[in-house]
């Protein structure tokens, strides 16, 4: 009762249009609309999936060629609002090829508005969007994981890309997390030991090269499943690289968390 009474007498301010919120979220209800949902998408690697109605497929089939039965897509019941795992698929990649990621929680598109506050933050050192990524990529995760995991893992800086930034943004992104759902923060089990090119200037072969042997993993992390914490996840080379060093390292299952997916 109290906190509703704070926020009607002192209301947090919208980040994005500067009016008030009824809320503690910096982020009023219709800017939070306008968030690029990434719905439908897959369950591995959150790839946005085609749908032909705004009812979810039921048959994975359907999502990697074979013949689409019209009737019965139409007929699927609807999308299950209480369970939302019962509408998750794979991608044809995903179905095709194993892969070291269980399973990956990513909310938004990288698309206007989303993308304009990863870049606040990640270069403009503006660090109220990491609290409030966080605090929605928390309402993300609580609605989609049935259970969570042993501990959060952000995906660790370079020395030399720390040093010109001044910050980690997968940190405080997973730093919120932590504090909201009472799970441990790892920041010492997986090092950055190769610096290599800027992965946004390059391509999906060239980022999945410039990741190879990036990263060193103790095996403090040997049968825990963790989650791996990011901003930003466009072709998955470095979750998936950590990924693979995670396990290698012993730990028993690694799931992504991250706030956008470029498309």
């Amino acid at each position: 009762m109290f906190q509703k009474l704070y926020n009607r007498l002192l209301p947090s301010v919208c980040v994005l249009c500067d009016g008030h919120t009824r809320t503690t979220l910096d982020l009023c209800s219709d800017c939070k609309l306008n968030l690029p949902v990434n719905e439908p998408c897959c369950e591995v690697c959150a790839q946005p999936l085609p749908s032909i109605n705004p009812d979810y497929f039921r048959d994975q089939r359907w999502l990697h060629g074979n013949q689409v039965n019209v009737t019965e897509v139409m007929e699927a019941p609807p999308r299950d609002e209480v369970n939302p795992s019962a509408n998750r698929f794979r991608c044809g990649e995903c179905l095709s090829k194993a892969s070291p990621i269980a399973a990956s929680t990513i909310p938004y598109l990288y698309r206007p508005p989303a993308d304009f506050m990863i870049r606040r933050l990640k270069y403009a050192d503006d660090i109220k969007y990491g609290r409030l990524i966080g605090e929605l990529l928390c309402d993300a995760v609580l609605k989609r994981s049935a259970t969570l995991p042993d501990c959060l893992l952000p995906v660790p800086l370079h020395n030399e890309r720390y040093r010109q930034r001044g910050f980690n943004q997968a940190q405080m992104i997973a730093t919120e997390l932590s504090a909201r759902l009472g799970l441990p923060l790892d920041t010492s089990s997986a090092t950055r030991v190769v610096a290599g090119a800027r992965q946004a200037a390059l391509g999906a072969q060239d980022r999945r090269q410039n990741m190879r042997r990036a990263f060193s993993v103790k095996e403090a992390v040997a049968g825990k499943s963790v989650a791996i914490v990011d901003d930003v996840y466009t072709t998955g080379a470095t979750c998936s690289a950590l990924a693979r060093e995670l396990r290698s390292a012993g730990a028993r299952r690694v799931e992504v968390w991250a706030f956008a997916r470029t498309p």
